[in-house]
C-alpha cells in the first residue's frame, strides 16, 4: 500500500533560510504528496522565496498566531496519510522520506517514527549523531524504547543506504523526563493519531514536547538509528533561545497538561512525575538567584519539597552578593 505525505513547514522571518529546507523536500516528494508551508507573518521576503519553487509547494499565510498553532494550523490542512515535519532552518538528508514512508507502509501498528540528527555550529563545526546530546540519557536505545532489529529485515531497504537499527516500543513514560524527538524527523500516521497530532499553544518553547508527550501514548513509537535531518545554527532568533526560568516554567505547564492529567499514570509513575517536577522548580529557583531575583526565587522556593542547603544560603544573601558568588563559581569551575 502507498501512503501519500504532507510535508509542514512552519516559518516566520526565514527568508534566508527556508530555500535550503525547501529544496531538500522538494527533492524527495513524490506525485500525491504535498508541502504546506505556514507563513507565521513573515515580513523579510520569505513569501517570495516560497513561491520561487511553484504550485509544488503550498503557502498558507497567518498572522502571527506563534510555533504551535502555526504547526497545527498545517496539519489540519494536510490531507496526506502520514504528516512529516520540517522547520524551515533545517534540512533533510537524501532519502530521509522514502526511509520512514517505507518503513510505515509494512508495519502498520507503529503509530510514529523518528531518528537520529547532525548539527552546524555557527563557526562551521559538524557534529554528528548529535540526539543523545538533548535527551541525555545513557541507556542505549534497547533499553529506552525496545529490542534493536536491522532496517532490513521491516521493511525494503533503498539501494543507496547503509542498514541500521530500528528500536520499537512505548516512549510516553520515558518521554516525560526527556525529549528524544527532533522535529524535523518526525514522521506520523495522520488519521491514526487524531487529536493526538496537536502541538502545545500560547507556548514560549517546548510545543513540540506537549505533542510527542500526546503521541506517545496513543501508540507505539519507532527510532531509526540513523541520521535523516541537519540541524543549521544560525545568529536568527529561535525556540531553543528561551531563558532558564521560562522553559522550566513550560516544562512544568507540558507536564501537568499530558503526564500529570493522566490518572492511569499517575497511579504507577506518580512518584517519578512529582521528581521530575521538584527539578524543573528548582531550575526555576536557581535561575533566579543568579539574576538576584531575591523575591521570585523565594516564591518558588515554596513548592520544592527539600530545599538544598546551598540554596538556603543563598537565597538568605543581600542580591548583590548571591550574583558575586555564583560568578566566582563558574569562574572557578571554567573549563573543568
Amino acid at each position: 500500500m502507498s501512503l501519500s505525505v504532507s510535508i509542514v513547514i512552519p516559518t516566520y522571518n526565514r527568508a534566508d533560510l527556508i530555500g535550503r529546507a525547501l529544496s531538500s523536500a522538494v527533492c524527495q516528494i513524490r506525485p500525491g504528496d504535498e508541502i504546506l508551508v505556514i507563513d507565521d507573518g513573515s515580513t523579510d521576503g520569505t513569501e517570495d522565496i516560497v513561491r520561487t519553487f511553484g504550485p509544488q509547494v503550498q503557502l498558507i499565510k497567518k498572522k502571527r498566531i506563534g510555533a504551535g498553532r502555526a504547526r497545527n494550523s498545517g496539519v489540519e490542512a494536510a490531507r496526506g496519510d502520514l504528516v512529516a515535519f520540517l522547520d524551515s532552518d533545517d534540512e533533510w538528508m537524501p532519502g530521509k522520506l522514502s526511509l520512514q514512508r517505507a518503513y510505515l507502509e509494512r508495519n502498520s501498528a507503529v503509530l510514529f517514527c523518528f531518528s537520529n540528527f547532525a548539527i552546524t555550529t555557527q563557526n562551521h563545526t559538524v557534529r554528528r549523531n548529535f540526539l543523545v546530546n538533548w535527551h541525555q540519557d545513557p541507556r542505549p536505545w534497547d533499553e529506552i524504547l525496545g529490542p534493536g532489529e536491522s532496517y532490513s529485515l521491516t521493511a525494503d531497504l533503498p539501494a543507496e543506504s547503509a542498514d541500521f537499527k530500528v528500536h520499537v516500543g512505548d516512549l510516553y513514560a520515558a518521554e516525560m523526563a526527556a525529549n528524544y524527538i527532533f522535529t524535523s524527523t518526525l514522521m506520523v500516521r495522520r488519521i491514526e493519531a487524531g487529536d493526538s497530532l496537536h502541538f502545545g499553544e500560547e507556548l514560549p518553547t517546548y510545543e513540540d514536547w506537549e505533542c510527542f508527550g500526546r503521541l506517545a501514548r496513543k501508540g507505539p513509537a519507532a527510532y531509526f538509528d540513523v541520521e535523516t535531518a541537519w540541524q543549521h545554527s544560525h545568529a536568527g532568533p529561535r525556540l531553543t533561545d528561551a531563558s532558564l526560568e521560562v522553559s522550566a516554567w513550560t516544562r512544568l505547564q507540558v507536564l501537568e497538561r499530558v503526564w500529570g492529567a493522566d490518572a492511569q499514570f499517575q497511579e504507577t509513575h506518580g512518584k517519578w512525575y512529582r521528581g521530575v517536577c521538584q527539578e524543573q522548580h528548582l531550575i526555576r529557583v536557581k535561575a533566579f538567584l543568579a539574576q538576584g531575583l531575591m523575591a521570585k526565587a523565594k516564591v518558588e522556593m515554596k513548592t520544592l519539597l527539600e530545599v538544598p542547603v546551598a540554596i538556603r544560603v543563598l537565597s538568605s544573601l543581600p542580591s548583590p552578593l548571591v550574583r558575586t558568588a555564583i560568578g566566582l563559581r563558574r569562574l572557578l569551575t571554567a573549563g573543568r
